[in-house]
């Protein structure tokens, strides 16, 4: 049989978006030619610049119609509304899912807290989610996997505090005082006014001009490899070996677990008549279920002195095993 040339280019784009610029940004750390300081302004200014604005197409894009899901006010925000609740229940379900898989480890607290915390949040943003979908499903796939991505937030500072808290050493921070920063910081205002602005224009304007999809992609896989670079700045495989046993574990329970978690939740909300019926819907939730652990996972256990040595490792191993992933993940929602 000839190789798919459309797989092989999908191969190609995320083999020198991602996996390419992390080793790269290891290597140079390494050898000494490049620091770690610059690494947090970078994504800092990425997140803050960069990702309303895509943000803001991806909702806008909707306007075409094709991605359905809902053409009018009501059955669009019911869509968006019902992808949004799937999210929320799949990361829900995996709180359980870890807690329970700690258990044969015998964790104390703080580590429980941090491999319950890389067991429910993957990456489904901007960084592997969002590029994966845009690869393999083109604009729909990018425009439904941000609104599926877009639960993130709200339930990493609500959720996701309430479990760093419980399990932490010390509480860092407040839940009113993250809530507020929530709506007054850049770092979580931009993201979140690009979702808002991009929802207007999907209701009052006209589809965007025809040149934005392609600007669009290159800008996206500008992000992912710039992500991608200070990220391998930053790696370190010191406690890797340590913790072999909870990767293996989070990356079974990430990649076999999750997903079938995803498709319980599809099918309950479709038939109770609640999430589309539309294939690309279903497709979208399934690559966001096969996504690795989340960055967040660390940033969760530094915030709330959990075991960072284990959420660095898990999210690591993770990500690195992806690419095992996902051609069977291409394999599966593609035709």
């Amino acid at each position: 049989m000839a190789p798919d040339p459309d797989a092989i280019q999908r191969a190609i784009s995320i083999a020198s978006c991602l996996y390419l610029p992390l080793a790269l940004g290891y290597t140079l750390r390494k050898v000494g030619v490049l620091g770690t300081k610059w690494t947090r302004p970078c994504m800092v200014w990425l997140m803050v610049l960069v990702e309303p604005p895509i943000t803001m197409y991806s909702l806008w894009v909707l306007k075409t119609g094709h991605v359905a899901v809902g053409r009018s006010s009501a059955a669009f925000l019911g869509g968006v509304g019902s992808i949004l609740l799937a999210a929320s229940l799949i990361t829900t379900a995996m709180i359980f899912v870890g807690r329970l898989a700690s258990e044969p480890f015998g964790h104390d607290a703080r580590t429980r807290g941090a491999f319950i915390g890389s067991v429910m949040f993957s990456n489904v943003g901007f960084t592997l989610g969002v590029f994966i979908c845009l690869l393999f499903l083109d604009i729909p796939g990018q425009s439904v996997g941000i609104v599926y991505a877009t639960y993130f937030l709200p339930f990493f500072v609500t959720i996701g505090f309430a479990i760093g808290r419980h399990y932490g050493r010390a509480q860092k921070l407040s839940l009113g005082g993250q809530v507020l920063s929530l709506f007054t910081q850049p770092l979580s205002v931009l993201p979140l006014a690009g979702f808002a602005v991009g929802l207007i224009l999907h209701r009052v304007a006209s589809a965007p001009p025809q040149w934005v999809q392609p600007a669009n992609k290159v800008v996206i896989h500008a992000e992912v490899a710039i992500y991608a670079f200070t990220i391998g700045c930053t790696l370190s495989f010191r406690s890797i070996r340590k913790y072999w046993r909870e990767c293996a574990t989070v990356c079974g329970l990430k990649f076999l677990i999750t997903p079938l978690v995803g498709v319980g939740v599809v099918f309950a909300l479709r038939s109770l008549g609640v999430l589309s019926q539309q294939p690309i819907v279903g497709k979208v939730i399934l690559i966001q279920t096969c996504m690795p652990a989340a960055i967040m996972s660390v940033v969760l256990a530094k915030l709330f002195r959990l075991n960072e040595d284990l959420a660095s490792s898990c999210w690591v191993v993770t990500t690195v095993a992806s690419a095992a992933v996902l051609p069977f993940v291409y394999l599966a929602v593609t035709p």
